[in-house]
């Protein structure tokens, strides 16, 4: 079975990991990124067993990836495989995927703000990502919360 690259082919139960940037992509980090991502995911298994997976860059500034679990979980490695994958990808952009102290916030512009945790009181009728979903299903519902919703204040 062919790897699926969108995340709207995928399960609503299927498992989901996010990533946001500490800044919006170019267009040749974009490109690269989707790129590097489909060679990725194409490849991506658990045990010997091709996972159903995707993935949705979202507006230059966060990253969903997405494994359907029905057909088969992501194990303990595949999960390590992704996190030293996307490591790989923070070294070569130095997009801070794994501070998990940045909060993304929604833009009252056309560019998303970047807020450190501590200051979230400030900012908690603002929507944020809702990279607390259970899965794919609660991710498509609610892909936005009030950030005092995720992170009370």
């Amino acid at each position: 079975m062919q790897p699926n690259f969108s995340l709207s082919q995928l399960a609503d139960s299927s498992r989901v990991w996010f990533f946001t940037f500490k800044r919006e992509l170019d267009d040749k980090e974009e490109s690269e990124l989707t790129d590097s991502l489909n060679l990725f995911i194409k490849d991506w298994s658990s045990h010997g067993i091709q996972l159903e997976a995707g993935f949705d860059l979202i507006e230059r500034n966060y990253l969903v990836v997405a494994a359907d679990e029905e057909r088969k979980d992501a194990s303990g490695c595949s999960i390590d495989k992704l996190t030293r994958f996307m490591m790989e990808i923070d070294k070569t952009y130095e997009l801070g995927l794994f501070d998990r102290l940045k909060i993304l916030i929604e833009p009252k512009t056309s560019i998303y703000e970047r807020i450190h945790f501590n200051d979230r009181a400030q900012f908690k009728s603002c929507n944020t990502i809702n990279i607390l979903a259970s899965n794919l299903g609660s991710y498509r519902k609610h892909p936005k919360v009030k950030l005092e919703e995720l992170y009370p204040c």
